[in-house]
């Protein structure tokens, strides 16, 4: 299920004001493309996945250009939507504009910037925010019954560093996503205690979109489009046990329960490169 901008790309395309009049009188057939990427992981006890969209659209008349990435979570009881990212920018033969990238952390907006097409050089947009949710749950530890407490925390952010120049755009957009599962148990009475121990990664993602756009000049106007995404990856790996003790003295027994135990994931991927040309105009 394609969610709404991941841990999450972004696009931003102008120059289109500086194309010649008699280019887009004369150009020759729509043309869309579209880019898209679907990786889901998991085991037993938790799944996790990356979404990422990437799209560009000439219609003769102007261009619509736009990403999207997400990242999503499942674990315990909670399904989490960790970040989101998306970005959009279209120019018309009338030089009307629109362009703007923003950011969101479980579902809601946490930030969103307007990008000015006439004026990009060397932007750089660097919002982030912290990820913070949590549940509660009873857990038997040999005779023993404890609370426990769990959640996922971490930090989400989207870094953009694009530039128009000459007739040109280049966008590097990385949507950046560290999160953790964390577990406390907290039975600490006259006759028993317990405690959680354990280090695990959820997701940890950086995805690297990388586009150029320029205009070429041979006898005709064509327009070069290249692309090209990479993304590195560690999820689920980790493992946490829950230790519990019981009774005083020679009568005082331990005991210990597994509660995750992930092998995990580590992987580095191209997940495409892409080049074309349009002609855009007749000699």
């Amino acid at each position: 299920m394609m969610r709404n901008l991941h841990i999450a790309s972004i696009l931003v395309f102008g120059t289109f004001a500086s194309l010649p009049s008699w280019a887009a009188e004369t150009c020759r057939n729509p043309y869309t493309k579209v880019l898209p990427y679907h990786l889901p992981l998991g085991n037993d006890q938790a799944t996790v996945g990356l979404e990422s969209e990437l799209r560009f659209e000439y219609d003769c008349k102007s261009f619509l250009a736009q990403a999207q990435s997400s990242a999503y979570a499942s674990v315990f009881d909670l399904d989490i939507d960790l970040v989101a990212a998306q970005a959009l920018a279209f120019q018309n033969r009338k030089s009307t504009s629109e362009a703007f990238a923003r950011l969101m952390v479980l579902g809601f907006e946490v930030a969103r910037e307007d990008l000015d097409l006439t004026d990009l050089v060397d932007s750089v947009l660097s919002p982030g925010t912290d990820i913070d949710i949590s549940g509660e749950m009873d857990l038997n530890v040999g005779p023993i019954p404890v609370p426990v407490k769990y959640g996922i925390e971490g930090q989400a952010a989207l870094e953009l560093k694009a530039a128009l120049q000459n007739l040109a755009l280049t966008l590097e957009a990385v949507p950046v996503t560290e999160s953790r599962v964390y577990v406390q148990a907290g039975a600490d009475i006259l006759v028993a205690k317990a405690e959680a121990r354990g280090d695990i990664t959820l997701l940890d993602d950086r995805l690297t979109n990388r586009i150029a756009l320029t205009f070429e000049d041979e006898d005709k106007l064509y327009l070069r489009l290249n692309a090209e995404s990479h993304n590195h990856m560690k999820a689920l790996s980790g493992q946490v046990m829950v230790y519990a003790s019981a009774g005083v003295g020679a009568l005082k027994k331990d005991y210990s329960r597994e509660l995750l135990n992930w092998t995990g994931f580590e992987r580095t991927d191209l997940l495409f490169e892409f080049s074309d040309r349009l002609g855009i105009s007749n000699p």
